[in-house]
């Protein structure tokens, strides 16, 4: 019995010694050992990332009317778009556990398009979706939006989610 508890070592020993030799190396030669004394490692640290530039705080609530109506687990994304423009979104924050009202930010971080200018005034919208997924829209969830687009570098941004979602899309 004590021997096959110590098998397992003698196979790990007699396969170390049996290692392939490097392909410059000719049979039945070992390289020599290195004539510099081996390092002790050094430990360095990466400095810490910068804070990303916020560009709108806030705080997203729900319409009492919808109280109600809030899903149990859902996703919510905060979009930001180019004041009067639809299309791809400038800045996007997904955000999971969430309980309202929210206290949000945006930040340079949450650029779709990393290093690539963030517009002086955006649209700030919100929706809290069920199925989290980004591009569809499934009956139930709940909407909202800034009534005017806001400036790069706002907060107390305040947005309400009151509207839901009828039909999906």
């Amino acid at each position: 019995m004590k021997v096959l508890a110590i098998l397992p070592f003698f196979i790990l020993v007699a396969c170390n010694d049996h290692q392939k030799p490097p392909e410059d190396v000719p049979l039945g030669s070992r390289p020599s050992a290195p004539t510099t004394p081996p390092t002790t490692p050094t430990t360095t640290t990466a400095p810490a990332a910068a804070p990303s530039a916020t560009i709108v705080t806030g705080t997203i609530k729900v319409a009492d009317a919808l109280k109600d109506k809030v899903p149990a687990s859902a996703t919510l994304f905060i979009v930001g778009r180019p004041e009067g423009m639809g299309g791809p979104p400038a800045v996007v924050k997904r955000v999971t556990g969430v309980t309202f009202p929210y206290t949000f930010t945006l930040a340079e971080d949450d650029a779709m398009m990393k290093g690539a200018p963030v517009p002086e005034k955006l649209t700030i919208s919100a929706r809290y979706d069920q199925d989290g997924d980004a591009i569809s829209r499934t009956a139930g969830d709940l909407m909202g939006a800034s009534k005017a687009a806001v400036s790069k570098g706002a907060s107390e941004v305040e947005l309400v989610l009151d509207e839901v979602v009828a039909q999906p899309q």
